[in-house]
């Protein structure tokens, strides 16, 4: 861990704290509150890139060797991007929450950081493919549905592939790995269940499996093929879910 990763903590916990608060008070019904929360969590993970641009201006078009301390210094911006994308998301705000992940995504693709994540990487085609109407079953055809889709199925490769070549060598792969099953099942291809039996065995608590399924479920909107495949992914990933992790019943009294 860098120093300058150590001096940023204090602020993505602090915005992370905050967006999770504003979640509770949307659900809560209580919506000034949520917009408060989401406020709080955007002004510290601005108080994190005001801390990064202090360090010494940052220039993604160097050419040449690149010195640890830039390597630092794009891990961490492409951090805050996702953050902050994150952030827009929660609020409502796809279209700025896609322009940061976006921002993420040419840090984190960019080879000559050697940035050992791809959250940005897939949630910016995550979106977009939730963005599109008719997976939000606003009525238009399924003929339009597959056809955005279809746009869609390089960079959803390219995703997979980014994965693939870097789940290893990241601290806690988890996440990634979920990402994996989610992009193997949209593209179809044979291996989907070896990822799913990988994140399986990598996983140690129900929370990448409910955050999957539920991503799973809103874009289940796509083509039937497509549609059918991410339903019957969020069915299993609930029983796995109920088998490993089941509800403690009360027990009743008298």
């Amino acid at each position: 861990m860098s120093d300058l990763s150590d001096r940023l903590n204090p602020y993505k916990a602090r915005a992370q704290r905050h967006k999770k608060a504003g979640m509770q008070a949307r659900t809560a019904g209580n919506h000034a509150l949520a917009k408060e929360e989401f406020d709080e969590a955007r002004y510290a993970i601005d108080e994190a890139f005001e801390e990064i641009e202090s360090r010494g201006k940052f220039s993604p078009s160097m050419t040449g060797p690149v010195d640890q301390v830039t390597k630092d210094q794009a891990f961490e911006l492409a951090d805050c991007w996702g953050i902050r994308g994150g952030i827009y998301r929660e609020e409502g705000e796809i279209e700025q929450a896609i322009h940061a992940y976006d921002r993420g995504y040419e840090l984190e693709s960019d080879q000559k950081y050697g940035i050992n994540s791809t959250y940005n990487t897939v949630n910016r085609l995550v979106l977009r493919l939730l963005g599109n109407p008719q997976h939000q079953g606003q009525g238009t055809s399924s003929v339009a549905g597959q056809a955005s889709f279809e746009r869609m199925r390089v960079p959803l490769a390219e995703a997979a592939d980014a994965i693939d070549h870097k789940w290893r060598l990241m601290t806690d792969p988890v996440w990634a790995l979920a990402d994996m099953v989610l992009l193997k099942t949209l593209l179809q291809e044979r291996d989907a269940a070896e990822w799913e039996a990988r994140l399986e065995s990598q996983a140690r608590s129900r929370f990448p499996f409910e955050s999957l399924g539920a991503v799973a479920q809103a874009l289940a909107g796509s083509d039937p093929q497509v549609g059918t495949a991410l339903h019957e992914l969020a069915a299993r990933l609930h029983d796995h879910v109920a088998q490993r992790w089941p509800e403690q019943k009360t027990p009743t009294v008298g």
